[in-house]
C-alpha cells in the first residue's frame, strides 16, 4: 500500500507522515485494514500532492482526508466542491493582512516594541478571516513585511 501511495504522490516523507498519522488513526478507529480501507493508494497519493505543490494547506488536508474517507469523492473533486484551494495570491493576501493589522493595533505595538511572539496570533486572525485557506508561509512574510515599515 505504502509504496503504491509513493508512486502515486512521489514524496516518501510526506508520505511516511500520512501513513503514520491520519491514516493510521482511521484504520485504528474504524477497526480495518488497509486492504478494507476506503482511501485507495492513488487517492492518498493525490492528497499528498495537492498539499506539497500548495493546492491546500496541511489543515485543509486532513478535512479532505476525513472526508475522502467517509466517500465524499478523491481529494480534488472534494477541494472543487467545497471550495477549499488555498489562498496563495499575494494582492488577496495583502488586503487581508492590512485588515487584520487595523483590527488589532495593539497587537501590532507589541511587536514594534520587540514581543514577536504576537505575529503567530496576527497569523491565527488572517487564516480566521480566510477560513484557514490562506498560506501561511505567505501570511507570515506579508505580516513581517508590513510589520517592519
Amino acid at each position: 500500500f505504502e509504496s503504491a501511495v509513493i508512486a502515486a504522490a512521489g514524496d516518501a516523507f510526506g508520505v511516511a507522515n500520512w501513513m503514520g498519522g491520519e491514516m493510521a488513526a482511521a484504520l485504528n478507529r474504524d477497526q480495518c485494514t488497509l486492504k478494507d480501507a476506503p482511501i485507495t493508494p492513488v487517492m492518498l497519493g493525490d492528497l499528498v500532492v495537492l498539499m506539497n505543490n500548495g493546492t491546500i494547506s496541511g489543515r485543509i488536508a486532513k478535512t479532505v482526508f476525513d472526508a475522502m474517507w467517509q466517500g465524499d469523492g478523491s481529494a480534488q473533486e472534494i477541494v472543487d466542491l467545497r471550495g477549499l484551494t488555498q489562498i496563495s495570491d499575494s494582492d488577496a493576501l495583502e488586503k487581508t493582512v492590512e485588515e487584520v493589522l487595523n483590527q488589532c493595533p495593539s497587537q501590532v505595538a507589541q511587536y514594534q516594541a520587540g514581543q514577536t511572539k504576537v505575529l503567530g496570533f496576527l497569523v491565527g486572525q488572517v487564516m480566521k478571516m480566510t477560513e484557514g485557506k490562506a498560506n501561511p508561509q505567505k501570511v507570515n512574510e506579508i505580516l513581517k513585511r508590513h510589520l517592519a515599515d
